[in-house]
C-alpha cells in the first residue's frame, strides 16, 4: 500500500517491512517513509500473497494485512471464507 502502516510500525520502534505486488505502490510507500523522516532502504519488497517467495518460512513474528483478502482467490484462503465476509 501507500506505506501508512509501515511508517506507524517503524515510528513505534518495530523492525517492519512493507510489501506490495504493485511497484508504483512501493514507490508511494517510499515517499511516505521519506516524508515521515524515515529511510525506506531495505524496508520495501516487491512480493505478493499467497506466495511471499521473498521471505523464508517463519521470517517474521507477525504479519499485518490490510485490504488484502479481496485480492486473493478463494481457493488460497484456509479455511475458505464465507462469501458474506468478503
Amino acid at each position: 500500500g501507500a506505506g501508512r502502516d509501515l511508517v506507524r510500525l517503524l515510528e513505534q520502534g518495530h523492525d517492519a517491512v512493507g510489501t506490495d505486488a504493485c511497484r508504483e505502490m512501493l514507490e508511494e510507500a517510499a515517499q511516505t517513509c521519506r516524508a515521515a523522516g524515515l529511510d525506506p532502504a531495505g524496508r520495501l519488497v516487491h512480493d505478493r500473497l499467497p506466495e511471499f517467495s521473498a521471505f523464508p518460512d517463519a521470517a517474521f513474528d507477525a504479519a499485518v494485512c490490510s485490504a488484502v483478502l479481496m485480492h486473493l482467490p478463494d481457493e488460497t484462503l484456509s479455511p475458505p471464507l464465507h462469501p458474506a465476509i468478503l
